[in-house]
């Protein structure tokens, strides 16, 4: 039963949304079944489901299982979550909410009652500081309401109402234009991006010229749409960083992250071309997400981005910094990559500080089977022995390394070969007398020349070293 799209979605709910649900079942306006009822009580109050001991919970201790039976009653329960889901959603979104009761009430006819139903909308979309996406398009659907309602009364000065309408949805229009537009762009090394956007010309010109410079979400993805067309860098790049400086709060969390994503893009690509100041830049998005609270998602630090504020920190020689965010933010990853993201970042941390042995004896502890760290964990444990120079260790692990990227068929393509030229050049490396001065500069100029490669920097750093 654990492995049951029920089970798996109920086991999602936080305790006070398993009460919640529960209590959704007890009401016979959405169930009417006192079956599904029997066996929402059974899932709340075991924690180790078993579907015979269930069936008999519902039924009797005295009836016989049948399977088809329970099947039946597990898809109904389903069901029942997933309309228990999206009732929570739709009632905790107040302006949405409100939206249907403006429909419904315009149906009836009840104008008296739909006039301060549109008022209170007004208020809530007003005292809305979230001036995203959904802001504009609400406000576009509340203005078109006030438009019937006052063409209804036979009221005719309507000038306002119209303007109020055409700001809304050219608003509305405008930012998601804007924000897909440059999602488009951001992905062009990865999907192919032979679209046309209508009116590109004209929307460029119009927001050079000062239009809609008060919407500030407009602005910052016009400036990032300038930086992706890479058009005057360094001043669009500034104004991004301070309209999001200035503004993060108008935005829900999410679209407040993107945001930041598309800035620390941008700042990559730098570092990639060689501009190496770029990492104070990253880490400076990373350190505004994290005071800011950007940083998680679904209330929790994904382990791919933890791993790479510590790495950034790293490279800009934070490592106390870093230390300290392994300790007081690993716990706000989620609990099945919790261990693994504490012992290999701090095992990261101090293979920086030159401390092997204390960087071994954590990553000895790492999952290698795990998707977020196994690979990135085998790379540092072969590059800890390297460094310390432990070569009967460094080839036995070598090997298994090797056979482990060969067999993998979870690996893409691109990121075998990565990972295999680095392998490639780590056993020249190995290999190579550091008297051998012509073919050290051999293998130099063979790793800045292969492409895909996997810790390129590192690879080219230790040919430095032997070359001393």
């Amino acid at each position: 039963m654990k492995n049951t799209k029920f089970y798996i979605l109920f086991l999602l709910l936080s305790s006070k949304d398993k009460k919640r649900f529960l209590e959704f079942l007890c009401s016979p306006f959405h169930n009417k079944s006192p079956r599904l009822e029997k066996l929402g009580e059974y899932f709340y109050s075991h924690k180790k489901p078993i579907k015979e001991q269930a069936f008999q919970y519902v039924y009797s201790t005295k009836r016989k299982y049948n399977d088809v039976l329970m099947r039946r009653l597990m898809n109904g329960l389903l069901e029942d979550l997933k309309k228990f889901i999206s009732v929570t959603q739709f009632l905790d979104a107040k302006i949405e909410t409100n939206t249907f009761l403006v429909n419904g009430l315009k149906e009836m006819k009840q104008e008296k009652l739909l006039d301060e139903v549109l008022s209170k909308q007004t208020k809530l979309i007003s005292d809305n500081l979230k001036n995203d996406s959904s802001f504009y398009y609400n406000r576009f659907l509340l203005e078109t309401e006030k438009y019937a309602m006052n063409l209804s009364q036979k009221q005719l000065k309507l000038e306002s109402r119209f303007s109020q309408i055409f700001s809304s949805l050219e608003e509305f229009y405008l930012f998601n234009k804007l924000k897909y537009y440059c999602h488009a762009l951001n992905q062009k090394n990865i999907i192919k991006t032979d679209f046309q956007i209508l009116y590109r010309e004209e929307i460029l010109k119009n927001l050079k010229e000062g239009h809609y410079k008060t919407n500030a979400g407009v602005m910052i993805y016009y400036h990032i749409l300038l930086l992706l067309l890479e058009e005057d860098e360094g001043i669009n790049y500034k104004k991004v960083k301070k309209l999001l400086q200035e503004n993060h709060y108008l935005f829900a969390q999410a679209e407040a992250r993107d945001m930041l994503v598309f800035a620390q893009n941008y700042c990559i690509k730098q570092i990639n071309r060689g501009r190496i100041n770029y990492l104070k830049e990253v880490f400076y998005f990373y350190q505004f997400s994290i005071e800011k609270n950007l940083v998680y998602e679904n209330g929790f630090i994904s382990p791919q981005t933890f791993k790479n504020i510590v790495s950034t920190a790293l490279r800009i020689k934070k490592g106390k910094w870093a230390q300290l965010f392994i300790k007081n933010y690993s716990t706000k990853v989620i609990k099945q990559h919790r261990a693994n993201t504490f012992n290999y970042n701090m095992a990261n941390v101090h293979y920086s500080q030159k401390q092997y042995g204390a960087c071994l004896k954590l990553l000895q502890q790492v999952n290698f089977k795990e998707a977020f760290y196994g690979l990135d964990a085998k790379v540092l444990m072969l590059k800890t022995f390297y460094e310390q120079k432990d070569f009967e260790a460094l080839d036995r692990f070598w090997f298994s390394f090797y056979m482990y990227v060969k067999r993998n068929h979870y690996i893409s393509d691109a990121h075998k070969t990565s990972y295999l030229n680095f392998l490639k050049f780590t056993r020249k490396l190995m290999t190579v007398s550091n008297s051998d001065i012509s073919k050290l500069k051999k293998i130099k100029t063979e790793i800045q020349n292969t492409k895909p490669i996997s810790n390129i920097n590192w690879l080219l750093e230790m040919v430095g070293k032997k070359n001393l």
